[in-house]
């Protein structure tokens, strides 16, 4: 279809399983399962490719519960986009040659300083402190061409932890090739439980510019709340899709299994700022 645009970047959240219980969490509901299957993801990938999509982010709820997955990642590498993979990273060493050579850019979590407060932000798994430092050095020596993302949400509950993560990563002989700081957004379950994470906007600014200074040797970018309008093309598990407005809130769009271009055109009015040209959010075919 002639003058159609297509996002550069979707985002497919594949499943809303997780096996983990953190209540920021801005993903799908928990209770929603793989709606979709494999056939039918793959035709959405092949439709946006076909309209100029440049990559894809698979994430969730928690992807690594979907035993297609690799089907999936291999499906989106192969097309020709490139494919970041959003974890809690609880299987991935076990599922490692399974998907990894499939994934162009990986992003993992570590949310506290130790274990104790890693599991007040994300409970479900004692040692996930553990497995996600682990998982760093893993991951750089047997998939050093992988871009590696360490992603830590910043709340009320976890600021006093942010320097003591930075500390740890600083420490780290692989470190990662980015560290970047989220501004808890209440979306979803983050909604639910918003006076338990949120924080003024004026200290998440004080806690990263302190990072920053603190740690110069670690690439540490951000994403706050007012950055996220226009940021975003979220594809739920059945395929309904979002956009994020200016104020950080979900809009959504329709359905692009069954109305694939007029979700589009909806999307289009997403186009803002200079900004969010710049960060390739549309692109006219």
């Amino acid at each position: 279809m002639r003058g159609i645009k297509a996002p550069l970047t979707i985002d497919l959240n594949v499943t809303g399983r997780c096996n983990m219980g953190c209540r920021f969490c801005w993903g799908p509901s928990h209770e929603i399962g793989e709606v979709l299957n494999t056939k039918q993801w793959q035709k959405i990938i092949k439709e946006f490719v076909l309209y100029g999509t440049k990559a894809v982010v698979f994430t969730g709820g928690e992807p690594l519960l979907r035993k297609d997955l690799g089907r999936l990642l291999a499906y989106a590498k192969n097309t020709g986009l490139r494919v970041t993979l959003s974890t809690n990273g609880i299987f991935l060493k076990q599922m490692a040659k399974k998907i990894l050579p499939f994934v162009d850019e990986l992003g993992i979590p570590l949310d506290g300083g130790d274990e104790l407060s890693s599991n007040l932000m994300r409970p479900g798994l004692k040692n996930n402190f553990k497995i996600i430092l682990e998982l760093i050095e893993y991951l750089k020596q047997n998939y050093p061409q992988i871009e590696l993302t360490v992603r830590t949400v910043v709340s009320k509950k976890n600021k006093d932890e942010i320097l003591k993560i930075g500390q740890l990563l600083n420490e780290k002989k692989y470190k990662p090739a980015r560290w970047k700081l989220y501004e808890f957004t209440p979306l979803e379950y983050g909604k639910i439980n918003k006076n338990e994470f949120l924080l003024k906007h004026q200290e998440f600014e004080k806690i990263l510019q302190k990072t920053q200074k603190t740690f110069p040797s670690l690439n540490i970018s951000s994403l706050k709340i007012k950055e996220r309008g226009g940021r975003y093309f979220l594809l739920m598990p059945d395929a309904s899709a979002f956009a994020v407005d200016r104020k950080g809130r979900l809009v959504f769009l329709g359905n692009v299994l069954y109305n694939f271009f007029t979700t589009l055109e909806k999307a289009s009015f997403f186009i803002l700022s200079k900004r969010n040209r710049q960060h390739g959010f549309f692109k006219v075919s």
